[in-house]
């Protein structure tokens, strides 16, 4: 599901008007058991001592991974945004991006 780096053709893809994040896609959370989260995602950026259900959100269906912080109910909330950069460190793809307020 993950790629090396992200492509320029997805980058303009996401900025552009009316491209794919200001569709307004579903950001949704899901909970799955940690063994079964261990089995599918790294879960190593947990916090240690996790016993119970793993939160997993998806962003419509570019993205889904364990994750503890908060985020929009769809990316309509997010406005519009430009990619600065993007790299790959430890196998770990990093967008970097400006919110146009």
């Amino acid at each position: 599901m993950r790629e090396a780096a992200a492509a320029p053709k997805t980058e303009r893809r996401c900025e552009r008007p009316g491209g794919d994040f200001e569709r307004d896609l579903p950001v949704t959370e899901e909970f799955m058991p940690l063994d079964a989260a261990r089995a599918s995602f790294d879960t190593s950026r947990l916090p240690e001592g996790i016993d119970g259900p793993v939160r997993i959100v998806a962003i419509g269906d570019y993205d889904r991974c364990p994750c503890i912080g908060p985020h929009v109910s769809s990316t309509g909330a997010i406005g519009a945004f430009r990619i600065t950069s993007t790299g790959q460190q430890d196998g770990v793809l990093r967008i970097r991006f400006k919110l146009h307020r």
